[in-house]
């Protein structure tokens, strides 16, 4: 019997606990220009904010750093998505704007942002205090440096994240965000790679109109595609077993390479699609040789410390942004 009561009384506890309410998140602060402004901050453009490190590093590759004093912040739109693990604890922000105001990444430093930070969102950043750094010559904020490799560090710290990013609203993506290239407009907007290349548009959001994925060896890279990197950084087109390597990336046997992909107009106008092992798409199929392909990414670009093996790359938020015509 005072096991029966027992179990009726656990049962009733179990009831009340389940219909206890508990208060609804509270939604965001929603900032807007008058807010920043009236904090004393001068918005400018993201390639404004740039020209800040460009002006006292104009040919220097090496992992250079500069800290942000004035008060001035840029709007922007959030460009990348975590959400399918191809970009990882860090966000891609577009000018508000639009790609003529130029892109960049912020360090954040989290994981699941799409969460708060949706695609198209507003998000204003308070520059003051933080670090622009360059990585190959892709800048991005962050804060002050903790390794040698490194210009700068991430913002890991939330009351550090909400100081400095503030979040507008949802206002999705528009047709004037994407910056359209095609194989008549290719050379000015992307042409052939090289150190002294305008980097007006890295950072930006892309459409890729008609463009070609090619297969095989490429002499630009003397390297095949598709291919993956291993951890001695030898490019590899094959699987263990010789079959050729036809996926974004490469994820087997518990080891998670880098994929890259080939996309062209011409032999010297092209974008290497880069891709995490760890993403969710990384065992889908890329597209054909020589397919056709209409695409949406993030162009990044890549050379040595010195300056060598320039190269666009492409950042893809999900392999349905491929479309193959």
């Amino acid at each position: 019997m005072k096991k029966i009561i027992y179990i009726a009384t656990l049962l009733t506890a179990m009831v009340l606990v389940g219909c206890e309410k508990f208060e609804d998140p509270k939604p965001y602060q929603k900032w807007t220009d008058e807010m920043v402004v009236a904090e004393g901050y001068d918005i400018v453009t993201v390639n404004e904010l740039k020209e800040v490190y460009y002006n006292a590093f104009s040919d220097d590759y090496s992992a250079n750093s500069i800290t942000i004093v004035d008060k001035v912040a840029i709007k922007c739109k959030v460009i990348s998505t975590d959400q399918f693990g191809n970009v990882y604890r860090t966000l891609y922000l577009q000018d508000y704007s639009g790609p003529a105001g130029g892109g960049i990444e912020v360090k954040v430093g989290k994981t699941s942002m799409y969460n708060d930070y949706k695609v198209g969102q507003v998000v204003f950043v308070k520059a003051d205090g933080l670090v622009l750094g360059d990585y190959r010559r892709m800048l991005s904020l962050g804060t002050e440096p903790t390794s040698d490799s490194y210009a700068n560090d991430y913002l890991d710290i939330q009351p550090l994240i909400d100081a400095h990013l503030l979040r507008g609203e949802v206002e999705g993506l528009k047709d004037s965000d994407y910056l359209v290239v095609n194989a008549s407009n290719i050379n000015t907007y992307f042409p052939k790679a090289s150190k002294s290349v305008d980097p007006k548009y890295f950072g930006t959001l892309v459409r890729l109109e008609d463009i070609t994925c090619a297969h095989g060896y490429h002499s630009g890279e003397q390297s095949s595609f598709p291919s993956y990197q291993d951890d001695e950084y030898n490019n590899l087109s094959k699987l263990p077993d010789g079959t050729p390597f036809k996926t974004w990336a490469y994820n087997y046997d518990n080891k998670q390479y880098y994929g890259s992909t080939l996309f062209k107009y011409t032999n010297n106008n092209y974008f290497i699609a880069r891709t995490s092992g760890y993403c969710k798409f990384a065992l889908s199929e890329v597209p054909a040789n020589n397919a056709k392909c209409d695409i949406v990414g993030i162009v990044s670009f890549y050379c040595s410390k010195i300056g060598l093996y320039e190269k666009y790359q492409l950042i893809l938020n999900s392999d349905t942004d491929v479309k193959v015509k």
